[in-house]
This record gives structure tokens, C-alpha cells and sequence, in this order.
């Protein structure tokens, strides 16, 4: 008797990992039996954003991490320029981490400089080119916050327009569930990508962190890769400098961000 074949949804996997694997350079490798294949050369973005507001040992520890971790800095704080010129000293790479209106404010303060959606297009452009102009080696940007601000056509192209003058990246967090920030990005060429996990925020206890990074190493070696981002609390440094030598038996590697974002929208 001839065993059964791979019903519909474990057969898409299957040709879905295979066709990944023709693009962003891994190599799909058979699981367990009734598993799902695993990815050789899986590739996760580790991005650390919220940086300015501090320089201390937790600051100093992410910036000490071996592994290319990405660090976005909220531009114009206090600390913000210093932490993003030791970050590319040290070989990683730098976002601007722009401030803008979540649903909630004013309850919900997303800090100076930020883009509201009250404020006209001049004022939008003035602030997103000081964001951007404040560090000269910025490699990209993502949005602080913002629910509200990336609902908005009129202000996403603005931004991504200032990013296209730079030839910049742009990493939509995904504060906000929509698809705008993608397909404004896909019409100006702006190589863009796309936050698939907060690892920490919200999370209070290492086992929670902990998992959470398992849940993106399992993304990893399913899809080929991950983007995720954390904070910097010690907590979550602490998570990470546990987790890194897991994922390396893994084969998952950490890279860069410009590593996954090589494609227009």
C-alpha cells in the first residue's frame, strides 16, 4: 500500500520554502516526520530601538552584543548620538526611530519632534529631515510608535519620499496593523521591511521574553527569516545574551537589516 501524499496545506509549505529558498539563499532542509521543514541559513533582524534617553550598563551591554543587532535611536535625545556613533563603530547597524502619533495621544506621548497629523506638509518634512539629518550614517528608519500617523497617506509619503532622497531603508514596527507604509514604499522605490514580533515589550518576566525569542528563532527556520524588536531593558539584554548561543547551534544567523531589505516595498 502506497503511503499517503502530503495533504494541501503541508504540500504549500513545502513549495513555499522551496521557492523562498530560490530567492534570499537558504536552503530548505526535511524535517521530522509530520514536521515542518526547517530552513538551513535561517536569518533573524534583532532590532533595539528607543535608544536615547540613557547611556548605562544596559545601553553599554546591547552595544557590547558580537552579533550584528540592529540599534534605532530616537533622534535628538540626550545620548542618542553618542549611541548611535559607538553602535557603528562597533559594526551595526543604525536607524533613525521617528517619533509620530499613536492612536492614543495625547495620553500617549510619542516625545519631541514628532509627527502629528494635525501638523501641515512643511512642518512633516521639516521634522522627518531633522530626524534624519541628526546622525550622518544612518542606515535606515522605522517609526516610534505611530498607529495613527501610518494610517495616513499624505504623511507616510512624505517620509518615505525624505527616505528615497537618502536612499534609506524603512522598517514599518507595525504599531498599526494596515499595509499603507508597504505600498507607498513599493511606489517610490524605498527598500522597505516589516516588523514580525515586539519580543519584549509588554512582557515582564524572562520566561516570557525567552519565549518569545523561541517563537522567533521557530519563525526563522520555518520562513528563512524573522524580523523582530526588543527594547533596551535589562531584562531583555539578559534574554538575549542567553538566547544567542541557541540560535548560533541553530544555524540561524543574525544579520543586518539591510540583509532583508534589498527589495523596493
Amino acid at each position: 500500500m502506497s503511503k499517503p501524499g502530503l495533504g494541501p496545506r503541508r504540500r504549500g509549505t513545502v513549495l513555499a520554502i522551496a521557492w523562498l529558498s530560490l530567492f534570499v539563499g537558504v536552503e530548505a532542509v526535511p524535517a521530522d516526520p509530520g514536521g515542518v521543514p526547517k530552513i538551513r541559513g535561517a536569518r533573524i533582524v534583532l532590532v533595539v530601538d528607543d535608544f536615547g534617553y540613557a547611556y548605562n550598563e544596559t545601553v553599554r551591554g546591547f552595544l557590547a552584543v558580537p552579533e550584528a543587532i540592529t540599534i534605532s535611536v530616537i533622534p535628538l535625545e540626550y545620548y542618542s548620538y553618542r549611541i548611535a556613533a559607538e553602535a557603528e563603530e562597533s559594526g551595526k547597524e543604525v536607524m533613525a526611530h521617528i517619533p509620530m502619533e499613536p492612536l492614543a495621544y495625547p495620553e500617549k506621548d510619542p516625545g519631541s519632534g514628532a509627527l502629528l497629523v494635525d501638523h501641515s506638509d512643511d512642518e512633516i518634512r521639516r521634522l522627518v529631515r531633522q530626524a534624519l539629518d541628526s546622525y550622518p550614517n544612518f542606515d535606515g528608519a522605522n517609526n516610534h510608535m505611530g498607529s495613527r500617523v501610518m494610517q495616513e497617506q499624505r504623511i507616510v509619503s512624505i517620509v518615505m519620499e525624505e527616505i528615497a532622497r537618502r536612499d534609506l531603508f524603512f522598517v514599518d514596527s507595525k504599531t498599526y496593523p494596515g499595509n499603507l507604509a508597504r505600498s507607498v514604499a513599493r511606489t517610490l522605490g524605498v527598500r522597505f521591511a516589516e516588523n514580525r514580533m515586539f519580543w519584549d515589550d509588554g512582557y515582564s518576566t524572562s520566561e516570557e521574553i525567552l519565549d518569545n525569542l523561541d517563537r522567533l528563532a521557530r519563525m526563522a527556520l520555518e520562513q528563512g527569516w524573522a524580523i523582530g524588536i526588543g527594547h533596551p531593558r535589562g531584562i531583555a539584554l539578559d534574554a538575549l545574551r542567553k538566547k544567542l548561543p541557541e540560535f548560533k547551534k541553530l544555524g540561524i544567523q543574525i544579520v543586518p537589516m539591510t540583509d532583508l531589505v534589498g527589495q523596493p516595498g
